[in-house]
């Protein structure tokens, strides 16, 4: 099994980091990894950081995306 942990150095704008993130993801599953694993504050790191709702439209990207690499 591999395993691929991904740490970032996430900054105060979502987009850039959810364009990394994606960026590293997509490089995990060129090595073919079966599990990737990101920083709990990967999406953002700046004033105001908060959570996001596991129904929001990020989220539901990133999950749009564990989607298309799984079939």
């Amino acid at each position: 099994m591999r395993v691929s942990l991904i740490q970032m150095n996430s900054k105060d704008n979502k987009q850039e980091n959810i364009d990394k993130a994606i960026s590293f993801m997509d490089e995990a599953v060129k090595q073919k990894a079966d599990i990737i694993c990101l920083s709990e504050k990967f999406l953002y790191w700046g004033q105001g950081r908060g959570a996001e709702s596991i129904d929001s439209t990020i989220i539901r990207d990133f999950k749009e995306y564990a989607k298309r690499i799984l079939y």
